[in-house]
């Protein structure tokens, strides 16, 4: 069965190679099949953007984020396997399959971490951020749903650092696609600097970002609780929590 939409139905080939088994899920910008690599059999997931945002930037970003992803080395960041476009120009990406839920999935099932897991998880996160920081590449948007626990053989779990298509490098940042966002990432979980200017940011804001998210694991809510960016921007003010 050849592609002629972004909606991939079940058995249709992606890249000659690989046949969708079906629909994982979805977002505001692209659906996430699950597939399986047609001669080896091997479990996949395959991210395509929707129709209706095949704009020439979030194809730019969607590239971005193959090309990140794909330098990267660290065993907690998703393997990617494949990059290409659809018939209709709709680009897909391959990565392999997880099996567990995200970390916001995991607080609002069972509530927060003990504390030897939230020392465990940030030590998995900051062994992916080092590997992405000493490339030049800033993830910008580290929160628990972007933190995945995958499930492995023997009942083991593996951290699992998701979603780079808000990232860049430093030293070639793309100003066509960073100048559409005056705030990026999730602002309960940005560093205060974002708020200001997105032109010099740098590492040490994936730092507060996995600060944030730690605290929010270990206490079940997060540092800065607001309901607008003004009460946010006031708290942040008024320094640390307890």
């Amino acid at each position: 069965m050849l592609l002629t939409d972004v909606a991939l139905e079940r058995n249709a080939i992606v890249g000659g190679k690989f046949r969708v088994i079906g629909k994982l899920g979805g977002g505001g910008m692209g659906i996430v099949y699950e597939g399986e690599h047609i001669d080896l059999k091997q479990k996949v997931a395959i991210k395509v953007i929707i129709s209706e945002n095949l704009s020439e930037s979030m194809v730019k970003r969607f590239r971005r984020e193959a090309l990140v992803m794909a330098q990267l080395e660290s065993d907690h960041v998703v393997r990617v396997m494949d990059y290409g476009a659809l018939p209709n120009g709709a680009p897909y990406l391959v990565m392999e399959f997880l099996r567990g839920m995200d970390l916001c999935e995991y607080l609002q099932k069972y509530g927060r971490f003990l504390l030897p897991e939230v020392a465990e998880i940030g030590v998995a996160v900051c062994d992916a951020l080092t590997d992405a920081h000493s490339k030049g590449i800033v993830h910008r948007d580290l929160k628990p749903s972007n933190l995945f626990l995958a499930d492995r053989a023997g009942g083991r779990r593996s951290l699992k650092v998701l979603d780079f298509g808000l990232s860049f490098f430093q030293q070639k940042a793309d100003e066509a696609i960073t100048k559409e966002h005056s705030v990026l990432g999730t602002p309960l979980y940005a560093a205060p600097e974002l708020f200001s200017s997105t032109q010099d940011v740098d590492g040490r804001a994936d730092i507060w970002a996995l600060g944030a998210t730690l605290y929010e694991l270990a206490t079940g809510q997060v540092p800065f609780p607001a309901e607008s960016l003004p009460e946010l921007a006031r708290k942040l003010r008024e320094g640390p929590p307890d």
